[in-house]
């Protein structure tokens, strides 16, 4: 916590993972011995404290905006001062010249000892200083309290023994241990294979090896919290990959999601402390979106897009929302970064790049305004200075934006990761590359049920379940369990609003209809008087 930049917190977490794993089996093991003590709550506390915890500390940075003796002017400068580091580190990967690298890092070096001053100052209001460097927890009943009475949580850790796996119901919590993660390890990655290089056409044969992981993690699952029907995952290792709704039930052939609605955590204590942005409250259903490549033009090729193809499906996925849509030369990085504080959904239908080896590298591309790529992409450490504590969603329909470097009990640097560190309450991003009719489908259908009130993670199990159900000529999986929801599950729009509106907009097609049928009748009024009056003075003469 004492570091000030992301880069020192990963170098660390890549560090100290055996740390955190030791620990946790010493509490294990003391669980066997003693297993009435509290050693197992023990243990999942080791693991949560682990988890996502360089998110977790940026996120906290929210609760001091409002503590006594602190300048919120101070907040926003030091938001700025890391946005424009990272400004500096896109310069510096794209830059060829070592004057100007040279320079670059000259800037980024006095950024640096501004961030660390201003760290300083901070640190000298005690209790911004407590808050920073507290380590309060939560117990698990808390966490069960949490839950809905048909929800299951299932959080995974990976060590050397084994994997482990806790699971928590509104009325239990229970633990158990796969032992062969090795072999689940090796099926789960023959698993991806085939979901990632189906795509393109060809046929979807699991060759049995469906059933060895419903066997294998599944049907665990299943007998540590049996009735359930909603599952929240925290995943680790290469689990972080899996669509676990694209797993056999076990039922009949059916997939997990024909009968449980699945949606994934970075953490536990993202459900017990939900961001700003999960709060409750009625708000117009309005989204911004972007759809920059819905027809080809030269511009792409200019500013070095040329390899990136047309998405014309794109345009029609963002065309019947409710706000702001942006296409094609309207849809820049400097309208987004305008316009994106403003909207509690953002819908972003474009492609994006990521970077494995260098995730800092990894960006949403937009528009071709400007001749340099910098100016042309959102990369991955500006969205972290970015403020969405009041967005609720972010849709990200572009190629493998949940992919990215995987760091220990971190997750995935991925660019879906950097929306949920910049204070977005949940996101939906894809773990491959899509096919683009299909996930316009998906997500069209998506908005449609998330607009009648469904939760997020409900919304978009429907939305597959209509896509399956469809006249698709690809329906397998890898067409539509790319796209999985990360964060709040919570509606965006409350569902008593949602049939409010209905019933005003019934009401006022009444009250129109009502007004028409008095004018008429004062119509008609009008004509026989007038009839009539002529009649009258007829008979007079």
């Amino acid at each position: 916590k004492s570091y000030e930049t992301d880069d020192a917190k990963i170098f660390l977490k890549k560090k100290s993972g055996d740390i955190y794993g030791d620990a946790l089996s010493v509490c294990l093991r003391l669980y066997q011995l003693h297993p009435n003590d509290s050693y197992l709550e023990d243990a999942f506390t080791i693991s949560e404290k682990n988890k996502a915890s360089i998110m977790a500390a940026n996120l906290r940075q929210r609760d001091f905006t409002d503590l006594p003796g602190i300048d919120k002017s101070f907040l926003q400068t030091e938001r700025n001062i890391k946005y424009n580091i990272a400004r500096l580190d896109v310069k510096s990967e794209q830059a060829s010249d070592n004057s100007e690298m040279g320079k670059l890092a000259k800037e980024k070096a006095q950024l640096e000892i501004e961030l660390s001053q201003l760290q300083k100052n901070l640190e000298q209001n005690s209790r911004y200083f407590r808050l920073k460097y507290g380590d309060a927890d939560h117990s698990t009943s808390e966490l069960r309290e949490h839950l809905g009475n048909n929800q299951a949580l299932f959080s995974f850790y990976m060590t050397k023994e084994g994997l482990h796996v806790f699971a928590f119901t509104k009325s239990s919590f229970r633990y158990a241990r796969i032992d062969s993660a090795a072999q689940l390890k090796r099926e789960t990655d023959a698993w991806l294979n085939l979901l990632r290089y189906s795509v393109d056409g060809r046929k979807f044969r699991d060759d049995s090896l469906g059933n060895l992981l419903y066997e294998h993690l599944i049907k665990p699952l299943k007998s540590l919290a049996p009735g359930k029907d909603e599952w929240i995952i925290i995943p680790d290792g290469n689990l972080y990959f899996l669509p676990f709704e694209s797993l056999p039930d076990g039922n009949d052939g059916k997939t997990l999601l024909e009968t449980t609605t699945i949606s994934y955590q970075f953490s536990s204590r993202f459900i017990l402390n939900p961001s700003i942005a999960n709060q409750k409250e009625d708000i117009a259903y309005t989204v911004l979106s972007f759809a920059p490549f819905v027809k080809k033009g030269a511009a792409y090729s200019q500013a070095g897009f040329n390899f990136m193809n047309q998405l014309p499906a794109s345009g029609e996925e963002i065309s019947a929302l409710k706000g702001e849509q942006f296409t094609d030369s309207q849809a820049t990085k400097s309208m987004f970064l305008r316009e994106v504080s403003k909207y509690p959904i953002v819908h972003l239908a474009t492609h994006a790049v990521a970077d494995i080896q260098n995730p800092a590298s990894s960006f949403i591309a937009f528009y071709p305004e400007k001749a340099s790529p910098a100016e042309n992409c959102l990369y991955l450490e500006e969205i972290y200075g970015l403020n969405l504590y009041n967005c609720k969603l972010v849709i990200i329909s572009a190629c493998e934006t949940g992919k990215g470097e995987l760091v220990n009990n971190e997750g995935i640097i991925s660019l879906g990761r950097a929306f949920a560190y910049a204070g977005c309450a949940s996101n939906i991003n894809s773990l491959w590359k899509a096919d683009d009719k299909a996930t316009s489908a998906i997500l069209r259908n998506f908005h449609k049920y998330l607009q009648s009130g469904l939760t997020k993670s409900k919304a978009l199990q429907q939305a597959k379940l209509d896509y399956i159900h469809s006249d698709a000529l690809y329906k397998s999986p890898a067409y539509w369990s790319n796209l999985i929801l990360t964060g709040s599950i919570e509606p965006v729009c409350n569902e008593k609003s949602y049939y409010k509106q209905i019933m005003i907009a019934f009401l006022l097609c009444v009250l129109l209809i009502a007004g028409g049928i008095v004018l008429e009748k004062r119509k008609k009024s009008r004509r026989f008087s007038q009839i009539h009056g002529v009649h009258h003075s007829a008979c007079e003469k």
